[in-house]
């Protein structure tokens, strides 16, 4: 059951990471069987029952990663489809101004030159929001990954909790090596520290992303400057 759900939530990271070259991590290489510590009390087992409560925790946050890669998706599809109408709005706007300006009505040129830059303004905001959310997907990809990275090292540490116990009772099932156990999760927990170093930059770009955003959506729910600068009307 445990190699098949691993083997499912690897699937579901190489959706969400797009697959191809790098494949991601695979399932753990040693388990100690429960059945070897089963005589042993309760009492002794704690540090066994905080790794594996530490485990779950990990599974889900890797499964709440991989549905919010998801929807990320359609917030970005969505952005594309307002940027679009953005587009079509600021075309409307300059076509009404230059209308405007060929009837030397001023108080209809003024009017419409204040709307068409608006129009510029919100244009820009909605490009700003797609770039933004693409580079939220290219962090949430880096997220992915080390979630499901830091998974199989909390299922490490839970796998070597319970070889502890096994070596402390002097209990050696055939084939047992606990270095095998402390090895395989020093190398897990160090994947899983690089991991998140990756995520941890790519989540700083993102940031930055949706501040400049922010700040432009503000400029459009703001007054329109008509400093004709292209810079989407200042920050607040």
């Amino acid at each position: 059951m445990r190699t098949a759900f691993n083997a499912c939530l690897t699937g579901l990271c190489l959706l969400a990471c797009g697959g191809g070259g790098d494949p991601g991590p695979k399932p753990l290489k040693h388990h100690f069987d429960d059945m070897h510590i089963a005589a042993v009390p309760l009492g002794e087992k704690q540090p066994i029952i905080q790794t594996q409560n530490d485990y779950s925790v990990a599974k889900m946050e890797h499964a709440k990663a991989n549905s919010d890669w998801n929807e990320s998706d359609t917030k970005l599809v969505v952005a594309k489809n307002e940027r679009e109408q953005a587009i079509l709005a600021e075309r409307s706007a300059s076509s009404e101004k230059s209308a405007a300006d060929d009837s030397s009505d001023m108080t209809r040129v003024n009017a419409t030159a204040v709307e068409a830059r608006r129009a510029e303004m919100a244009r820009k905001a909605a490009d700003e929001k797609v770039s933004w959310l693409k580079a939220h997907r290219a962090y949430l990809k880096k997220w992915v990954r080390y979630t499901e990275e830091n998974m199989y090292a909390k299922e490490a540490s839970y796998e070597l909790a319970k070889a502890r116990v096994a070596k402390a009772k002097n209990i050696k099932p055939k084939g047992f090596d606990f270095g095998d156990y402390e090895k395989q999760y020093k190398d897990r927990s160090e994947r899983a520290q690089r991991a998140r170093s990756v995520a941890s930059k790519e989540k700083s770009h993102a940031d930055e992303k949706q501040k400049k955003w922010k700040s432009m959506q503000a400029g459009v729910k703001g007054p329109p400057t008509g400093d004709g600068d292209g810079d989407g009307g200042g920050t607040p």
